[in-house]
């Protein structure tokens, strides 16, 4: 009853395409028309180490020349380049209260999710990178951990939002490239358990993480890679607690 009563609504009130606003008939999981998914900057070329864009010496490589001889045993993937919509979509969801878009970022990087690993295992958790609680309570969301939920429906992988603490700083996007480099020492600390719960304010439901001790494989999502300083924090931190691989999941990579 509720599927056809969803038709009907859709077919008297449809969506419409967050970029070029098409009307969307039916409505696409990730808000976007066909050719506006087909035109976002995709980041497909990658290295699988540092998802930085263009740098693979030939079709075939999976690393560019920096990890090509000594190649991490963790991924990281940026599912798009961080230009022109991609920036934009971003822009969106991390100040404007984005969540439409936050459904196109998801879906796009889900999609790229599910080329990489394809016939490997996915991580266990999902652990989006936090706000410091003034930065949060100021912002009224965390654009990480909507980005976190709607990828932990859309894979069925277990979510941790409260897995993390951020101690409260000036934001990244203010400093210099150097001075992203040198995160205060205790930026980032580990709760006493990976609290599992809903995304503060109930906008995305996710998956629950089960009881237990913490997985061997989990995945840190963020919106947007710059150095990978702060990623590479979070994941020595999550190491030094048991989680022997953290691979790194990002909707763009800033070149």
């Amino acid at each position: 009853m509720f599927s056809l009563w969803h038709h009907f609504l859709n077919v008297l009130l449809p969506d419409c395409c967050v970029l070029c606003d098409e009307v969307l008939q039916p409505r696409p999981l990730d808000l976007l028309c066909s050719h506006c998914r087909q035109t976002l900057p995709h980041n497909s070329d990658s290295c699988a180490a540092c998802a930085m864009p263009g740098q693979l010496s030939a079709p075939a490589c999976v690393y560019c020349g920096h990890h090509h001889h000594s190649p991490p045993p963790e991924l990281t993937l940026a599912a798009l380049r961080h230009e022109h919509s991609a920036r934009w979509l971003v822009h969106r969801l991390k100040f404007q209260k984005g969540f439409r878009e936050c459904e196109a970022l998801a879906g796009t990087m889900a999609a790229q999710v599910r080329r990489l690993y394809a016939g490997r295992a996915l991580p266990a958790l999902l652990v989006p990178v936090p706000l410091s609680w003034r930065n949060q309570a100021a912002r009224g969301y965390n654009q990480a951990a909507c980005l976190a939920a709607a990828l932990s429906r859309r894979l069925h992988i277990p979510l941790a939002p409260g897995l993390l603490r951020r101690q409260h700083g000036q934001a990244q996007r203010t400093l210099s490239r150097r001075a992203r480099q040198r995160l205060p020492a205790g930026t980032f600390t580990l709760a006493r358990a990976p609290a599992a719960g809903p995304i503060p304010g109930g906008l995305f439901p996710a998956v629950p993480i089960p009881a237990g001790p913490f997985p061997a494989h989990a995945a840190l999502v963020d919106d947007v890679l710059t150095t990978g300083r702060t990623t590479a924090v979070i994941r020595t931190l999550l190491h030094r607690h048991g989680v022997p691989r953290v691979d790194i999941w990002t909707a763009s990579r800033a070149v």
